[in-house]
């Protein structure tokens, strides 16, 4: 039997690199022994290095996000799981609210940490009623819980303000206007006389004063003259009785000598100038007074000197002769009554009511010296008298009361037993006043009227 020797592992090298596989064997051999570095016919064997790759050219796969594998610098990798609304993203970072992608948990996300902006920076969705002002959307206030009807901040996240029908915490009032001329002012204050504001139909005016002395009253009426009220720098006077014989005009200028008017107490006459010689001086003092023999006959109940008065007068108005006359006639008892002391001392002259105006004195003096220029023989009417001649007086030519009682028991009664003293209206001297006879007070008699 024949032995096989082992091949050396040297050989099996050679041989390996001088062969060339074609698919369909070996090639011929100085093609393998020119790729193995090997000359032909060389018993020596050439030893050669194994070829190797270069490093630079080497292909290489390196980690990437969605990989499934966590490398340096992600945060997460879920592999195919990644996704922009999941736990982990698909930049493999964890889900935060702020990212700008809406993960698990969020209703939304805007890419920042802000609040009121839409989206709040827990990644919720806001809206009116969260307690966060959404300025972006419209939102003047949000108070949460506290928002609506009657709050500061309303229902719909607008502030409560005057006009909106929503009656605010401050607020009187709210008629849903800005209407200054209704019950609710345009402060949502209830409608009252000074706010300043005219209500209609109930305010005349209104300057936002409780001041008397302006165009507007504290009432808010409008000033008037008449109204009681002196209206600075346009009335001079304003006593609200329409009295134009008073200190205030009905025209609410003060009263002065020359305007027309009789100012009671201060003017004697006021004939509407300032001129001297026409019955009224300059200073409004009667320049004359009148005189007048009664028409009619009365009995001695007279009712007293007051009742003697006003029949004078009364004849005196139903001619309109204008003035204040009264009746020369005294009574004894009590205060003085006479002519002396009711009367004027007028400083002019005493005149009949005829046509010729015919003096019977010059003045109070003269009047009272004793004797007239002219006897009293002149009705109220004008006209001459006639008749009875006689008069009630019980005064002397003086102007003083007869000492005695002659006077029909204070020219109240009517009594024959009761007398009176008696003047003559036809005399000019001191009898004109005291005949020094009396007559029964039942008996009919005139009075004499002088103008005061």
């Amino acid at each position: 039997m024949s032995l096989r020797r082992p091949i050396a592992p040297w050989i099996l090298v050679l041989l390996l690199d001088a062969c060339v596989f074609d698919g369909s064997g070996f090639g011929d051999q100085d093609e393998a022994a020119s790729a193995s570095g090997m000359t032909t016919g060389t018993s020596e064997p050439t030893t050669s290095t194994p070829t190797t790759s270069d490093a630079s050219t080497a292909s290489t796969v390196g980690p990437t996000c969605g990989d499934g594998v966590v490398d340096s610098g992600e945060e997460c990798d879920d592999g195919p799981g990644n996704a922009d609304t999941a736990a982990c993203t698909s930049r493999c970072t964890q889900a935060s609210c702020g990212d700008g992608l809406i993960g698990p948990g969020e209703a939304c996300d805007d890419g920042n940490a802000l609040a009121g902006d839409g989206c709040s920076a827990t990644c919720v969705s806001e809206s009116c009623g969260d307690g966060v002002v959404q300025a972006d959307a419209g939102e003047e206030c949000d108070e949460g819980e506290g928002n609506g009807p009657g709050q500061a901040c309303t229902g719909i996240c607008k502030l409560n303000v005057c006009g909106d029908a929503d009656l605010g915490p401050d607020e009187a009032c709210d008629d849903g206007n800005r209407d200054a001329g209704d019950a609710c002012t345009t402060e949502c204050k209830e409608a009252v006389c000074g706010d300043g504001f005219v209500q209609v139909g109930v305010e005349a005016c209104d300057d936002g004063n409780a001041v008397d002395g302006d165009a507007c009253l504290s009432t808010c009426v409008a000033a008037t003259c008449g109204d009681g009220v002196v209206q600075d720098g346009v009335e001079q006077c304003d006593d609200a009785d329409g009295d134009n014989a008073d200190e205030c005009l009905d025209t609410c200028n003060a009263a002065k000598c020359g305007d027309g008017f009789v100012h009671a107490g201060q003017e004697e006459c006021d004939d509407n100038n300032l001129n001297d010689g026409d019955g009224c001086s300059s200073s409004c003092a009667r320049e004359s007074r009148r005189v007048f023999v009664s028409s009619k006959e009365y009995k001695g109940d007279l009712d007293g000197i007051a009742g003697a008065d006003a029949l004078c007068q009364g004849l005196a108005d139903s001619n309109d002769l204008g003035g204040t006359w009264k009746a020369w006639l005294t009574a004894d008892a009590g205060a003085d009554s006479s002519p002396s002391a009711r009367f004027v001392h007028a400083a002019g002259p005493y005149l009949l009511l005829d046509q010729a105006q015919t003096k019977i004195a010059d003045d109070w003096a003269d009047l009272t010296d004793g004797t007239l220029d002219a006897p009293i023989n002149v009705y109220e009417n004008g006209q001459n008298a006639g008749g009875e001649t006689l008069v009630w007086t019980d005064t002397l030519a003086s102007g003083a009361g007869f000492v005695g009682i002659q006077d029909c028991v204070g020219w109240d009664s009517s009594s024959n037993l009761a007398q009176g003293i008696q003047g003559d209206r036809t005399r000019t001297d001191g009898g004109w006043s005291n005949t020094n006879t009396n007559d029964g007070c039942d008996k009919t008699k005139r009075i004499f009227c002088f103008e005061q």
